[in-house]
């Protein structure tokens, strides 16, 4: 594949930022002071979503084809258009028309990758005053854990602290907005950061996707930590190659005036990125033994980069919800071999076994302190999820003991290996209370993330000495070619498969799965541990209903979705809820009681 199929919209170097602030200064300057333009209120790319008062970027591709963008943005209220090419008329435009053209030569155009996509940031920082300058911003960028990462950190910063990714944005998750978009387009970033700023909020965690980076959506922040978490497939029908794909991640550790670096060392794009960063500060984490190599970060340390004490995790081990006794000190351990990662249970389900929540236990090792945290996040990628958090708010200046405390707090991301949980208060009233099987919601929809969540899962199942079930499906009108690797991995990783329907939208169910069982490991076929159902619902409830009560269940696919689209109908429609009413029925059937006794809402 071509290594550069898109257009690259970033400016983060010294000298093209400078000239990128000045040429978006100057514009700004001319719309007040030449045409009196005195309450600009906001920027806007889409005619559709323009405001009163709002000035509007006309991209080429608008301009050359759809005039009309242009009219319509001025009908909803634009006081000011800008251009970047010279082929447009101006007839029937009653608003001031700003040609960039007239402001930065073709050559400087070229030399500092100027264009007025590009210039979105710039022109709306101006606008929105600087919202980015008023606030302490930590960008997240990697192809798994930003949106974990970015929600721990918004929910247990040492300072107000909003969030903005793939769920949406907002001053804390609990009231998250849709964007769109993981990382939004400029001017809506700036919006929104503005909007934080009004709010009092003192710092953002933004997901920084990789798309989002080449496009230029982060242009102009001042960004004061970047946190790097790791590099698998995906987006190469954006970037091309993974070399691509790579840079673009690094991109983002040569900003300007870039404080702190957090990055992994267990992901080998790591090494590098350290190693190329221009960050004044670098902090490391990890879980592997080998992974903190000494020789280049006392090279970075060399050339005045102040390089942190590695971030680690050790002694990892699986307990129930009844073993929690942490005795956090600062006093280190005794010696052992962070990679040999112990699975056990004791004493499961004997005080409640409604209760099916399962944790992990770590000790974190920071260079101020070693302390025992026990969390409900499952899965080793879930742990390093939690060390970058940690670095970030050891960077904020939080003691050891004051980190594990909140990391503890931490509940799983909405949909992310989201531990499917009941709440039953008349539960201690009920004799024979059963064992349920446990059940899990993630968003998982790529092979990579499959493999990870089942890999994360393997060890619950092992010890329960159940089967790892997995539920999934495939998007439609989506990549095609990766339907039947999704199922070869679920065939390796899992122990039974049931294939049924994600959002379908326009194809028929029947023939997804179809594609999906391409990939079928004829093995299983032939021990029929691989079942199939269009309906969803149905799907789920065969399965929660008739799996073993030590049974491990992940629902992968649709995670924080509250929809399932069919035909181009959005149904309301969630995994976790209706799992959770499954799990009810199945209380209710073997304990032989009415289920209307048991708390359930309407799904």
């Amino acid at each position: 594949m071509d290594a550069k199929k898109y257009d690259n919209f970033l400016i983060y170097e010294n000298n093209a930022y400078l000239k990128a602030y000045s040429v978006a200064a100057k514009i700004i300057d001319d719309l007040e002071q030449k045409y009196h333009l005195q309450n600009i209120s906001g920027v806007a790319i889409d005619s559709r979503k323009v405001m009163e008062n709002d000035i509007f970027l006309a991209f080429k591709d608008s301009i050359c084809d759809r005039k009309e963008f242009m009219q319509d943005a001025i009908n909803n209220g634009a006081v000011a258009v800008i251009v970047d090419t010279d082929n447009y008329k101006k007839a029937g435009i009653n608003v001031p028309v700003i040609n960039l053209n007239d402001y930065v030569t073709a050559k400087e155009q070229q030399e500092f990758n100027i264009s007025l996509r590009s210039m979105n940031g710039f022109l709306s920082q101006r606008v929105y005053e600087f919202p980015a300058e008023k606030l302490s911003l930590i960008t997240v960028t990697g192809t798994n854990g930003k949106t974990t990462i970015t929600q721990s950190i918004s929910k247990i910063y040492l300072k107000k602290c909003a969030v903005i990714g793939t769920m949406g944005a907002g001053m804390s998750v609990r009231e998250l907005q849709e964007t769109g978009l993981t990382t939004p387009e400029a001017n809506e970033l700036y919006k929104i950061l503005a909007d934080f700023v009004e709010q009092n909020a003192a710092a953002c965690a933004i997901e920084a996707s990789s798309i989002g980076i080449m496009e230029g959506r982060l242009n102009g922040l001042r960004i004061d930590i970047a946190v790097f978490t790791n590099l698998t497939q995906d987006h190469l029908d954006y970037h091309g190659d993974m070399q691509s794909y790579a840079n673009s991640k690094l991109n983002l550790f040569k900003w300007k005036n870039l404080r702190c670096a957090v990055v992994n060392l267990d992901d080998p794009l790591g090494i590098e990125i350290v190693k190329n960063t221009t960050a004044s500060k670098i902090i490391t984490y990890g879980i592997k033994k080998d992974t903190d190599d000494e020789d280049f970060m006392e090279l970075r340390a060399k050339e005045g980069i102040f390089c942190s004490k590695q971030v680690r995790a050790e002694n990892i081990i699986l307990l129930d919800n009844n073993q929690h006794n942490n005795n956090n000190s600062d006093d280190d351990d005794d010696d052992c071999d962070e990679n040999d990662i112990i699975s056990k249970y004791e004493n499961y389900g004997e005080k409640q076994e409604f209760d099916n929540k399962i944790y992990q236990q770590f000790d974190l090792v920071l260079p101020n302190g070693r302390v025992k945290v026990k969390t409900k996040l499952l899965g080793m990628f879930n742990i390093s999820n939690l060390l970058a958090t940690a670095c970030v708010l050891f960077e904020a200046g939080m003691g050891a003991r004051h980190i594990a405390i909140e990391l503890e707090r931490l509940d799983a991301p909405f949909g992310r290996l989201e531990q499917v949980e009941l709440d039953l208060p008349a539960a201690e009233f009920l004799e024979d209370f059963p064992k349920l099987p446990i059940v899990l919601v993630d968003f998982a929809h790529t092979p990579d993330a499959i493999q990870q969540t089942l890999e994360a899962l393997r060890p619950i199942a092992e010890h329960r000495g159940g089967d790892l079930i997995i539920i999934f499906g495939c998007g439609g009108d989506r990549d095609k070619t990766k339907r039947p690797i999704m199922c070869q991995k679920a065939c390796k990783f899992a122990d039974k498969i049931m294939i049924t329907s994600d959002n379908p939208r326009s194809e028929e169910p029947k023939e997804i799965i179809k594609d999906i069982l391409k990939g079928a490991d004829k093995n299983k076929l032939a021990q029929k541990l691989i079942f199939a159902d269009t309906d969803r619902k149905r799907a789920i409830e065969k399965i929660i209903l008739n799996a073993n009560e030590n049974d491990v269940i992940l629902i992968a696919g649709k995670g924080h979705e509250n929809y399932q689209e069919i035909k181009g109908v959005k149904y309301p429609y969630l995994d976790s809820s209706f799992a959770e009413q499954m799990l009810l029925k199945r209380i209710s059937k073997v304990m032989n009681i009415d289920i209307n006794t048991l708390r359930i809402n309407n799904y």
